[in-house]
């Protein structure tokens, strides 16, 4: 039975992204401000993306994060559950920074774009710059911004590399960095499976780390501290 349901989550949850994105975008069109879609995203869509796979989530809520102001979030990646899991703990709206690729996805890629999200051409240093530039002027503008520093979901649920992007971001706007830690995800949506399988996921919102002192010179500290608590948190989430 369970062979059967899975693969119809999937293609439910595809269905209602796919419904709920084309909503967003039309939203976004029509008012001509990107924050209507936002809006969606947080109390429409996330919604089913947990119910229909029977994701239960449990968080904590972090005082110290202060709903009106700006910070970069930076969360280990595991599957795409994980959007969603982030996207119900923060208690404020998120503008990502993803891959350029995305873009010529459907529906996603047509979100992303009349959104205002953040694209990064890895494979041009100069555009990735610009990008990255870009998303200053937004967190400056009182805009907080997620980031998966892994650059993909982890095959095995161990945190890759942290790439540099997202922390020269956070010292160039001069914003706190904010280490989120997800553990179960890749559980309930495997990154090698098209299957979803109902489960419970957890999710930490730790402290945020101030980038006062930082600089691209020491940059790879900053990325140092942040993975460690990253790391530290799932281990306690996964214990």
């Amino acid at each position: 039975m369970n062979a059967v349901i899975s693969p119809l989550r999937f293609v439910f949850w595809g269905l209602w992204s796919a419904i709920c994105m084309t909503g967003a975008i039309i939203l976004s069109l029509l008012t001509f401000n990107s924050r209507a879609a936002l809006w969606m995203q947080k109390n429409i869509w996330v919604h089913g993306a947990l119910a229909i796979p029977g994701a239960q989530i449990k968080f904590s809520k972090n005082d110290n994060i202060i709903p009106s102001k700006p910070y970069v979030f930076v969360a280990n990646h595991q599957s795409y559950i994980d959007i969603p899991a982030i996207i119900r703990a923060v208690p404020r709206p998120l503008y990502f920074i993803a891959k350029k690729e995305l873009q010529w996805m459907p529906f996603l890629g047509w979100y992303v774009l009349a959104t205002g999200m953040i694209l990064i051409d890895r494979s041009n240093r100069k555009m990735a710059i610009q990008s990255l530039k870009e998303a200053a002027i937004m967190i400056n503008n009182g805009k907080s911004i997620l980031a998966f520093p892994e650059g993909t979901r982890s095959k095995n649920g161990e945190l890759n590399t942290f790439k540099k992007g997202a922390f020269m971001l956070a010292i160039q706007a001069g914003v706190p960095v904010v280490p989120i830690a997800i553990s179960g995800t890749e559980k309930i949506f495997p990154a090698t499976k098209i299957q979803l399988i109902p489960g419970k996921l957890k999710l930490t919102i730790c402290d945020p780390i101030s980038t006062e002192g930082y600089t691209k010179e020491t940059v790879s500290e900053l990325i140092e501290v942040v993975k460690g608590k990253v790391q530290l948190a799932k281990e306690r989430l996964d214990s």
